[in-house]
């Protein structure tokens, strides 16, 4: 099997959009501690001027 994919932590923009504070710091921290660059929204609206000026690499919407 070949591992050259994406490894854990390279370096990827994540933009987390949850209105759930709890909820959102939580999964930004698990993100973080695996070393990936975490960019955060509170609503659609704001996902939206954040893709504009961040260029994410995933965007992880609504998580619970």
């Amino acid at each position: 099997m070949d591992n050259k994919g994406i490894q854990i932590g390279s370096s990827q923009k994540i933009l987390v959009v949850e209105d759930n504070q709890d909820n959102r710091e939580l999964v930004v921290k698990v993100l973080k501690i695996n070393g990936y660059k975490v960019i955060e929204a509170v609503d659609g609206e704001e996902a939206l001027e954040k893709t504009k000026t961040e260029n994410p690499d995933l965007i992880l919407m609504d998580l619970f």
